[in-house]
């Protein structure tokens, strides 16, 4: 007789990995559950409506390609130290590892989770979560070079702009509020030629 305990074979290695996952889309239906029963619907259906396609296309073009680019640097960072990854995974990976940043506290969970992932992939940890924590660092630096460029450029036309009309509006501002001083009070000019400095 089979023992009652037992398990039909193929059972035990699918649940282990589709188990995570199912457990994951259960969590984010058991939240969405009970922010629906706490606030009704109308929020969400706001938001829905308020949202347009041409913005859903222009966010999911920019996540893809910052994404994919992410994934990219971390590949190279990667390959660099020794270890290797392909592209695709990478880049599923790199998602992940965003998703979890945004949704679970710290907003570095995703990366440590990344980094171990990859590591036990490679058969060095060490060497995963090296290779993560010099591709964030990259793109740390990568940022803060882009925003200094930025800046330095939006100050360097500000000043140009200054330079080219240095009264600016003030300037403007202070010449009409002497020809409407001129135009209340006319003094008497003498015939002849107009002089510089006279309201006209």
């Amino acid at each position: 007789m089979t023992p009652l305990h037992s398990v039909p074979a193929g059972i035990g290695p699918a649940v282990r990995r589709f188990g995570p996952s199912l457990l994951r889309l259960a969590a984010g239906g058991i939240v969405l559950w009970f922010l629906v029963g706490q606030l009704g619907a109308a929020p969400f259906e706001d938001g829905l409506r308020a949202v347009t396609w041409q913005a859903v296309l222009a966010a999911v073009t920019l996540t893809v390609l910052t994404t994919v680019c992410s994934a990219w640097r971390w590949r190279v960072v990667a390959r660099a130290l020794g270890a290797d990854i392909d592209l695709p995974g990478a880049t599923g990976a790199y998602y992940r590892s965003l998703f979890l940043n945004s949704v679970l506290p710290g907003g570095i969970l995703g990366d440590v989770h990344r980094a171990v992932a990859h590591g036990r992939r490679a058969g060095d940890v060490g060497q995963g979560v090296r290779a993560v924590a010099w591709e964030r660092l990259c793109g740390q630096v990568i940022q803060a070079v882009v925003t200094a460029v930025v800046l330095l450029t939006l100050s360097s036309a500000g000043s140009a702009r200054a330079a080219l009309h240095p009264g600016g509006h003030r300037g403007r501002s202070r010449v009409c509020c002497a020809r409407r001083a001129c135009r209340r009070s006319p003094q008497p000019v003498a015939a002849g030629p107009h002089r510089p400095g006279h309201c006209r």
